[in-house]
């Protein structure tokens, strides 16, 4: 059956159209040549496009995504052209259980809630890679760390071995004499007994020489905190005696 045109009735008045509509027949399907136009309305729905444009659709059923909502794709994606921006959004972006990265992956701020079982091909074990709960490092102080009172580095929720790392020396001395302040950790162990270690002893030396570091490792039991203590300071004359101070907490 040859191409047959006829005429693409215009609504209310279907005389005054001259528009057409190219009809071909093969077997069962018709073809529709819309050349001429530029959207089409079928049961509500309107299909909108651009003059020389094609759209390709897949050689099997399937359901078309859209922009402004979710979408659920199955079977691996290939996406190309991704600009040095990357993917970009408020949303999430979700992976699979065991997703497979290659090359150099970037993470400036990562939260972690499973523990790192392989770190650069070696199995790890614990907690996998050491964490740190507890970190303070200053300078110029003038009194006791915390005004004397203790300070709570970390209260364990199950039994935890800990290192603890400190640094503590005379920045500057008094101008008359002064006492630098002891460091003192406390904490409770897994069997439940109280302890207490000196980490920095006092001196009156009053020297920059003065100058205490070490690194400490505990076992702790459940639900008491672990803390370190600084006491006894002193300074006398007009200028005051200053010193530095660093402690860390990590979870092994």
């Amino acid at each position: 059956m040859a191409n047959t045109k006829i005429s693409a009735l215009a609504s209310g008045s279907p005389a005054q159209s001259t528009d057409a509509v190219a009809i071909a027949r093969s077997g069962a399907n018709f073809k529709l040549a819309l050349s001429d136009f530029l959207s089409l309305i079928l049961d509500g729905m309107t299909f909108v496009g651009t003059n020389a444009t094609t759209m390709t659709f897949p050689s099997t059923s399937a359901t078309i995504a859209r922009t402004d909502a979710a979408n659920t794709f199955i079977g691996h994606q290939t996406i190309e052209g991704v600009t040095s921006a990357g993917a970009i959004g408020t949303g999430n972006l979700v992976f699979s259980i065991s997703p497979a990265f290659t090359g150099t992956v970037a993470l400036p701020i990562a939260t972690l809630s499973g523990v790192i079982t392989n770190y650069n091909g070696i199995a790890t074990q614990g907690n996998g890679v050491p964490s740190e709960p507890f970190r303070i490092a200053a300078f110029g102080l003038n009194a006791n760390y915390n005004s004397g009172s203790a300070k709570t580095l970390i209260t364990p929720a199950t039994a935890t071995m800990l290192r603890i790392s400190y640094s503590q020396a005379i920045q500057t001395p008094g101008s008359s004499s002064s006492t630098f302040p002891s460091l003192t950790l406390g904490w409770t162990d897994a069997g439940g007994i109280a302890r207490t270690k000196v980490l920095v002893a006092t001196s009156s030396a009053n020297l920059t020489t003065v100058e205490s570091d070490g690194v400490v490792v505990i076992y702790t039991n459940v639900g008491t905190a672990v803390t370190i203590t600084s006491a006894s300071y002193a300074s006398s004359g007009a200028t005051p005696m200053a010193y530095e101070f660093a402690v860390s907490a990590e979870i092994l």
